[in-house]
């Protein structure tokens, strides 16, 4: 994908994921229910958007018929997965149950309508993972806790989306002592600190 890079191969999967996946939710609002306006105020309006039987889609209206939420059913489960938070008719936050056991696992933030976190939650609802866009959706930084102590033990940084920096740490104390540059996607130089 040009402007993106991700390390390694089960990284990039992750971030093509979310990249792939956030376009859809947007449609999910405006094909489903077309303008909210158009719905009774102050209620939830619930749609069966594939015709079979199950109510997929529920859309919360605030007392003027604005939508404020959209929940969305989107692995046919018969369970909400999906859910778009709104403020003056604009998605500000999407949220997504990815794994099916009724907690939410990723929390994307919009400003303006564009992606500015994304965030990954584990089961116990601690963020995991925060992915930081710039300006024209491009990642710009990515904290990661890969040991689930709590802290962010990996961070890439991004130049323009593209990988610049990778900074670890490895003992586990809280501070980074290995970093390992970046130029034009391809590591060239790595430090150590591991003395403290």
């Amino acid at each position: 994908m040009r402007g993106f890079s991700c390390p390694g191969r089960m990284l990039k999967t992750a971030c093509l994921r979310v990249i792939l996946l956030f376009p859809l939710l947007f449609l999910l609002a405006g094909q489903v229910f077309g303008s909210a306006s158009a719905l009774a105020a102050g209620r939830t309006v619930e749609k069966d958007s594939d015709n079979d039987g199950k109510t997929d889609r529920v859309a919360h209206l605030d007392d003027f018929g604005n939508i404020i939420k959209l929940e969305a059913d989107t692995d046919g489960d018969g369970r909400m997965d999906t859910f778009q938070y709104y403020e003056k008719g604009v998605v500000v936050r999407l949220e997504r149950d990815i794994d099916a056991d009724g907690r939410i696992d990723e929390r994307e933030i919009l400003e303006k309508g564009k992606r500015t976190i994304h965030q990954k939650l584990n089961a116990s609802g601690k963020i995991v993972s925060v992915m930081n866009f710039d300006g024209r959706e491009r990642l710009s930084k990515w904290q990661r806790d890969t040991t689930g102590n709590g802290h962010f033990d990996a961070i890439y940084e991004y130049d323009q989306g593209r990988l610049r920096l990778i900074m670890r740490d490895t003992t586990g104390d809280g501070q980074t002592n290995v970093w390992q540059r970046f130029r034009d996607g391809v590591p060239f130089k790595q430090e150590s600190d591991l003395n403290g």
